[in-house]
């Protein structure tokens, strides 16, 4: 049997000739091509036979032995026959995908010889053993399976229990090289044979013991039929209690023995003539005497022999119970090993999907990206739900519940999402839903100016847009343009469709309103304003159409461009406030016809709404008594009547949407603005902490303030204590007190009463000198996790240990600079702290140095601990990286991504992510394993201090731009919010019923009907009020 097996390129024949030469002096066996092949021999085999029988396979990397056919049939047949395969590189050349994971050892002409040969030696010496038995059992193997399987060449003995103990500890430590199929099959039939043999011998056992009779009696009277050996092992009490008797039986003939030896003895010294009666029964007692002892001997050997039958009938079922063990065992490794790769498959679709919804905002296929992004929601609930998520359950756990059931137990497969996908599969929708405009289902371009003016058309199939470039557009939904109408000579503002869907009307700076058809083709160019028309809309009957214009007139005319009525309004005479307002008044913005054919209302410049009947006659004015004043400076952009004609909305450059009924009288004024998570502080804003327990928040900010804030972003409190920045601020664990570190050297302990505190009283603590004010600027403070304790540390380069009564229990020294952060370990027993030094130091509660963390090329500015255990820290520095470090101090991860410093760092409570904020003004999310999962950019300054909320659903984070923003992750959240947002979309009759099940948790009324509660009412207005249309924005 060879050690090693080299394949290579014959151009690199004379370094293979060294290597070779060099493994030959270090006693291995290695099989090379130009002496181990006879000149007669069959090429292709004796090389298979070489690769068979070498443990070892070494491939020769260079650029001809990669792209060599009979190399690369080299290296498959190795792979196929699970060869440990050491790749070295001779010449760079790209590995084939086959190995491309394996580590290659440097072989090149630049490197030395010697140390990389002490390397690949070192690599053959790994678990020699396990290799070389791997090798020999494959060898048996292929000469059994060769041979068509023949019996006799089966393991027997101690070598199948030697190869059955191999595979088993082969597969529990998962070996390399793996157990082949071929070495399972050979080892699986040898015990499939051994249990035949042990069948057999049972068998021939029994035949024996039924031919063995047992005599025992006085005068060869008494005998004794023992069962078969078979019946001995299941009756054996039976077998006990006969042996018992057999014993009885033989004392009681000794005891006539006796008797009758001295009943002989009696009669010889009585009577002469009875000696010889005697004599013959005292012989006969002896022969009594000796039958007796002969039974004892033979029930002796047998029950011997019994009990031998016995221990190999035991040791058989105990063979037959490991081999069964044995099975489960590899079949839940099989189970296991399904479920591993489901869940990675499951976590990649999942990761694919988040990628293809970005890549559709990136093509500005919004809507469609939203869409998806609630698919991928609704998958990720739904799995959860199914409890695919649920917790891990070891091999080890599944073996004992086996050994307890005695069956095979059948759990549910272990579709773990991984935290860090969870949370890219949220960001994707958080991204969406909060991306401006997400709603988009497509965006056209081909207008060259301001777009005034869309407007579909009744058959949802055709869009229009009026546009200050003089055009209008008409478009499928599909953002095809169809038409461009060319005609006007000024901006067109307004855009309307017929009812029939075949006309529209457009109105223009030009001062006139045009009839198109769909094709193109210019029908009538309705003339008589003497100045802009803002709006054109069509009756919903369709035989009318109304127009509003700068020239203080609403104009009503036919479908065939004849002017039916000219709408103005005329001031009272004796009114002198509606003298002084007819000029403001006099521009319309807007006009819209009631369902019924018979009304108009018009908004215009004086901050009222006006209605009419068709004849021309104004028969009321809308005004908001409460807000409206004569020579205000409100205007009113739009007016639209609601399907039940009863209602009006108007709206406003006031910021309001006023909603008019019951008589036209104001029912609701709604302010539409933009919203603020957190309104800002006034100055930079240094540090963000959750409380342990709830969603409250609390920041810290250079106006010398720290602020409370609900979880629905009310603020609670401004508490006002310290005298200049507040640098750091940290809720207790009991989340009834926080603490604060400020720039005029103070450490201040708060406590507030109440999950939701109305007040909180202050305890001024901590003074360092006899005046009560220290020279310390205090950059960073932590609580223990019992509470107890608190850290702060100072730009003076200490770090110092406070009871909560005020006590200065530790002062810790050590760092050449300031110390920017503090953290305890989940444990509270280590501490530790991020410098401007460059280092992180780790001490214990006792001041001791534990471990110095060196790595960083400039100041350490943030430093934190992984829960739930404390074995992972991350730390944030100047030199824009974060670095993962185990806590016995090796270097697991260096996140570069930053554009400039990373100043804070912070894991949520499971531990598997981190987040960063950076001098950059960006939040960054990583994977524990060095993945940038999202970039979070929203800040206009730098990013100072980020925190995960106690669920891990909500990111914190401070800036020196004197605001924090909240970012929400919480899946089931933004699913909801979406579905909200959607509502109008969702229940419409004519939406997709997979779109529709996108949103049926969230929306109750999908599930009850297949268009929901709302479609009567959807259908209703349809028919209604007709095609939908804008309108457009006072440009004044």
């Amino acid at each position: 049997m060879a050690d090693v097996f080299i394949s290579y390129s014959r151009r690199d024949k004379a370094f293979v000739e060294v290597l070779h030469d060099a493994l030959v002096a270090s006693k291995y066996q290695a099989w090379i091509d130009w002496q181990d092949i006879a000149a007669t021999a069959e090429w292709w085999k004796e090389i298979e036979a070489g690769i068979e029988k070498a443990h070892t396979f070494i491939f020769v990397i260079s650029p001809d032995s990669v792209t060599s056919k009979y190399c690369l049939d080299e290296v498959d047949y190795a792979r196929e026959r699970n060869k440990r395969i050491i790749p070295v590189l001779r010449r760079n050349a790209e590995l084939p995908k086959s190995f491309s994971h394996i580590q290659w050892l440097p072989f090149r002409e630049t490197d030395p010889f010697e140390p990389a040969f002490e390397q690949l030696v070192a690599a053959i010496n790994t678990d020699l053993e396990h290799n070389k038995t791997h090798t020999r059992l494959e060898n048996r193997a292929i000469e059994w399976a060769q041979k068509n399987r023949d019996g006799s060449l089966l393991l027997r003995g101690s070598e199948l229990e030697a190869a059955e103990q191999w595979l088993i500890q082969a597969g529990a430590a998962q070996k390399e090289p793996k157990p082949t199929d071929l070495q399972v099959e050979y080892v699986s039939a040898s015990a499939a044979g051994r249990r035949l043999a042990n069948n057999r011998q049972r068998a021939a056992i029994g035949v024996l013991a039924m031919l063995l009779l047992l005599a025992i009696g006085a005068g060869g009277v008494a005998f004794v039929q023992y069962r078969t050996a078979q019946a001995a092992l299941t009756e054996k009490d039976d077998a006990l209690t006969r042996e018992e008797n057999a014993r009885e039986l033989a004392e009681q003939r000794l005891q006539e023995a006796e008797a009758a030896r001295e009943l002989a003895q009696q009669a010889e010294a009585g009577e002469a003539a009875q000696r010889q009666v005697a004599e013959e029964k005292q012989q006969e007692a002896e022969d009594a005497l000796t039958q007796a002892k002969a039974a004892q001997k033979a029930e002796t050997q047998q029950r011997q022999r019994a009990e031998a039958a016995r221990q190999r009938a035991e040791a058989g079922e105990a063979e037959a119970e490991r081999q069964k063990d044995f099975a489960q065992t590899e079949t839940l490794r099989a189970e296991e090993a399904t479920e591993r790769a489901e869940a990675e498959a499951f976590n990649a679709d999942i990761q694919a999907e988040s990628l293809r919804i970005k890549n559709l905002m990136a093509s500005n296929l919004n809507f469609k990206a939203l869409l998806a992004g609630l698919k991928l929601g609704q998958q990720i609930q739904r799995a959860e739900n199914r409890g695919l998520t649920s917790r891990s359950i070891t091999l080890a756990d599944r073996l004992r519940q086996v050994a307890k059931t005695d069956t095979l137990a059948r759990l549910p497969p272990q579709h773990k999402l991984r935290p860090e996908v969870r949370l890219q599969a949220a960001a994707a929708l958080r991204e969406i839903y909060n991306y401006p405009g997400y709603l988009h289902r497509n965006t056209f371009k081909a207008h060259t100016d301001w777009v005034r003016s869309v407007a579909f058309a009744l058959d949802s199939e055709t869009l229009a847009s009026a546009s200050d470039d003089g055009t209008v557009k008409l478009w499928n939904i599909s953002g095809e343009l169809l038409q461009t109408l060319s005609g006007h000579i000024a901006d067109v503002n307004s855009v309307a469709f017929a009812p029939d869907s075949e006309t529209l009307a457009s109105a223009s700076d030009d001062g006139t309103v045009k009839l198109w058809n769909i094709s193109g083709e210019l029908l009538q160019t309705l003339t008589g304003h003497t100045d802009p028309v803002n709006d054109v809309s069509y009756a919903p009957n369709g035989e009318m159409l109304a127009s509003a214009s700068d020239d203080g007139t609403v104009k009503l005319w036919n479908t065939d461009g004849l002017l039916l009525q000219t709408l103005v309004w005329h001031p009272h005479p004796d009114d002198p406030d509606d003298v002084n307002i007819i000029r403001r008044h006099s521009h319309f913005n807007s006009v819209s016809f009631s369902p019924n054919n018979q009304f108009l209302a018009s908004a215009d410049d004086s901050g009222r709404v006006m209605l009419w009947n068709i004849d021309g006659r104004l028969l009321q004015t809308l005004e908001d008594d409460e807000t409206w004043e004569w020579g205000s400076e409100v205007v009113i952009n739009s007016v639209s009547f609601a399907p039940n004609g009863e209602t009006l909305a108007s709206a406003g450059n006031d910021g309001k949407v006023k909603i008019w009924g019951g008589n036209y009288q104001l029912l609701q004024a709604l302010r539409v603005g933009s919203y603020r998570p957190l309104e800002p502080q006034i100055d930079d804003v240094n540090s963000v902490s959750f409380a342990p327990t709830d969603q409250t928040l609390a920041s810290a900010s250079n106006d010398g303030t720290i602020k409370i804030w609900s979880e629905n972003r009310q603020l609670l409190q401004t508490i006002d204590g310290h005298i200049g920045p507040v640098s750091a601020v940290s809720f207790a664990p009991n989340d009834q007190s926080l603490a604060s570190a400020g720039a005029d050297g103070t450490v201040k302990l708060w406590d507030r009463s109440g999950r939701s505190p109305q007040a909180l009283y202050r305890y001024e603590l901590f003074p360092l000198s006899s005046t009560g004010r220290s020279l310390h600027f205090f950059r960073s403070v932590s609580f223990a996790p019992d509470g107890q304790v608190l850290a702060s540390g100072s730009l003076d380069g200490t770090v110092h240990l406070w009871g909560r009564d005020g006590q200065l229990l530790q002062t810790f020294e050590g760092h050449e600079d300031g110390v920017y952060s503090v953290s305890f370990a989940p444990d509270g027993q280590v501490l530790a702290s991020a410098s401007a030094d460059g280092t992180v130091k780790l001490w214990n509660r006792s001041g001791q140095l534990l471990k110095i963390f060196e790595g960083h090329e400039d100041g350490v500015y943030s430093v934190s601990f992984a829960p739930p255990d404390g074995q992972i820290i991350a730390s944030g520095s100047y030199d824009g990286t974060v670095k993962l470090w185990s806590r016995s101090g090796q270097l697991l991860q260096t996140l570069d991504g930053h554009k400039a410093g990373a100043y804070a760092v912070s894991f949520p409570l499971d531990g598997q992510t981190v987040a960063s904020g950076s001098y950059d003004g960006t939040v960054k999310l990583w994977s524990r394993s060095g993945q940038l999962l999202q970039t979070l950019d929203g800040h206009k300054d730098s990013v100072t201090s980020v925190s995960f909320s106690p669920d891990g659903q909500t990111i914190a984070s401070a800036s020196r731009d004197g605001t924090v923003i909240l970012w929400n992750f919480d899946l089931d959240d933004l699913m909801a919010k979406s579905c909200t947002w959607l509502r109008d979309y969702m229940t419409n009759p004519t939406t997709p019923a997979e779109h529709k099940e996108l949103c049926e948790n969230e929306i109750p009324e999908l599930r009850s009907t297949p268009l929901g509660w709302l479609a009567p009412i959807q259908r209703a207005f349809a028919s209604l009020t007709g095609p939908f249309q804008t309108t457009p924005a006072s440009r004044r």
